[in-house]
């Protein structure tokens, strides 16, 4: 398990949400944005990516963002991460963004190792502190 049992038991959750944030979200035009949906079988939704694009945050350039990647936990370690990641450099791509950002919590161990190995490198950290 790569994130604490009290995240990973809501990122059950996580890829309904991201669905109805992304609806709401495109339906608004609040980015540029394209939702890929990976299934299994019967159309069961294995998976998701959510590319958009952003400024870069030291550059200003346009990047393309990977709002959301999910992959259920069942097919993790089969190679779909690997997969989505090239779904969202096509797109790039196809949108002439020269370059891809994302974000991903540090407790997510097995996230960090996919993007390490696909040449992601870390550009910033962002720290957190509970206060209350």
């Amino acid at each position: 398990m790569s994130v604490p049992e009290h995240e990973r038991k809501v990122s059950d959750l996580w890829m309904d949400d991201i669905l109805s944030i992304t609806s709401i979200a495109m339906d608004g035009g609040m980015m540029p944005s394209d939702m890929m949906i990976l299934v299994k079988g019967e159309g069961e939704r294995a998976g998701i990516l959510w590319m958009g694009i952003s400024k870069d945050q030291f550059t200003c350039e346009d990047t393309g963002y990977i709002l959301g990647l999910f992959v259920i936990e069942e097919l993790r370690g089969k190679g779909l991460g690997k997969a989505l990641i090239k779904c969202a450099e096509d797109w790039c791509i196809l949108n002439d963004l020269p370059t891809i950002t994302l974000n991903t919590g540090s407790p997510n161990e097995k996230a960090m190792e996919l993007y390490s190995r696909l040449g992601f490198k870390e550009r910033s950290t962002v720290m957190r502190k509970r206060i209350g």
